[in-house]
């Protein structure tokens, strides 16, 4: 499997909004570019809004930051990615790494073929202060300056 960004490219799965109402309608959001094109159904969203109620959000990973996903057997049929960037961001209830201005969400069909999106995903988020990266994504209206924001923090 490629690459975060080639994939984020590839299947042109990044949104840009300002607001939404609530935690639910944001993953949901997250995901419609997996559902759109068959990579995802909708019993696998509802299985990742279940889980992060039922595990507290096991998947807000950092700070203002969440990756949502749930165990491949929940309605996945490809390796996908998309991002959504939240402009003015959503509470996860009452989650420590609240307000979440970006979801990166995931499906993966097995246990390793994900490995490399998790690696740049690593690489563009992990190596900063808690909330740069998040920071400046949502300081962008386009897709392609996210990209390109992006592929300069990989290769950094």
């Amino acid at each position: 499997m490629a690459g975060f960004i080639d994939v984020l490219k590839e299947i042109d799965s990044i949104n840009i909004i300002d607001n939404i109402d609530n935690w639910e309608n944001a993953v949901k959001e997250c995901f419609k570019p997996l559902l759109n094109k068959k990579y995802i159904n909708d019993e696998y969203i509802q299985k990742v809004i279940d889980s992060g109620k039922e595990l507290n959000f096991y998947y807000l990973i950092g700070k203002n930051l969440a990756m949502p996903h749930a165990k491949r057997e929940s309605g996945v049929f490809k390796n996908g990615v998309s991002l959504l960037i939240v402009k003015n961001g959503v509470n996860f209830e009452s989650h420590n790494n609240n307000p979440v201005y970006c979801l990166i969400g995931l499906s993966a069909t097995d246990n390793d073929s994900h490995i490399e999106i998790m690696s740049d995903i690593l690489d563009i988020f992990g190596g900063e202060e808690d909330g740069v990266v998040v920071n400046d994504l949502k300081k962008f209206n386009t897709k392609e300056d996210i990209i390109n924001y992006l592929l300069s923090k990989k290769y950094n």
